[in-house]
């Protein structure tokens, strides 16, 4: 028998995983509620969110020591933006009955103008009013790399941070930290599975090319 016709299984193989890879997918998106919270400063930097069938928690040692400094009695904003950290160790996600360590996006908390009084230097803590844009995206993990998309969630709204004010004299201070917490905002949850009648032709398809290639290979070798 050829090179060419006993090299002809392990292309066929080759076949199936490129065709695999490429069958489409479908998405299903639903609205949902989302409810989270957000921390960064302090050199960390965390999220948790959950929406439907939909949670993920995810968090590393990794964020700024101080997010900003001001003056009692003098207006000022602040954003602060917590990111997911994709890996084993740093983030758990569940869609349903599936599970991921691969974690992509985060969340924007926007304040409008605030003052912080003199009594927040006492107390340590101040709470604003905040703006929630949010999107999070979970991958499959294919042995600690990023594989295709199973769900993303994007959810926007308001709700309040708590800013963690440290007194450095002269009515000056520092904010050391801040977590935004957001409870039933609008978001959209969006699945992604596979096109289960795609995957049932390509399958029934390459089988019966295997068996017209195996007959060829046999009438060849007479």
């Amino acid at each position: 028998m050829s090179a060419y016709f006993r090299s002809f299984p392990f292309g066929l193989v080759v076949l199936c995983i490129l065709v695999s890879v490429s069958v489409p997918a479908s998405a299903n998106s639903v609205r949902v509620t989302a409810t989270g919270f957000g921390i960064i400063g302090g050199n960390s930097d965390f999220l948790s969110v959950s929406a439907g069938i939909f949670s993920a928690a995810s968090g590393a040692p990794d964020g700024p020591p101080i997010l900003a400094s001001g003056t009692v009695g003098v207006p000022m904003t602040l954003e602060f933006q917590p990111f997911a950290f994709p890996g084993l160790g740093f983030t758990t996600v569940n869609i349903g009955n599936q599970f991921t360590d691969i974690l992509t996006g985060g969340m924007d908390f926007t304040t409008g103008t605030f003052t912080v009084p003199a009594s927040a230097l006492v107390t340590g803590t101040f709470t604003v009013p905040v703006d929630v844009l949010g999107q999070v995206m979970a991958f499959r993990d294919l042995g600690g790399n990023q594989g295709p998309l199973i769900a993303s969630l994007d959810f926007v709204g308001t709700g309040t941070a708590t800013l963690f004010i440290t007194n450095e004299g002269q009515n000056f201070f520092l904010i050391s930290s801040a977590e935004g917490d957001f409870n039933k905002i609008d978001g959209t949850l969006t699945t992604v599975v596979p096109e289960n009648s795609s995957l049932l032709l390509m399958g029934t398809g390459l089988l019966a090319f295997g068996m017209m290639a195996r007959r060829t290979c046999g009438l060849l070798r007479r």
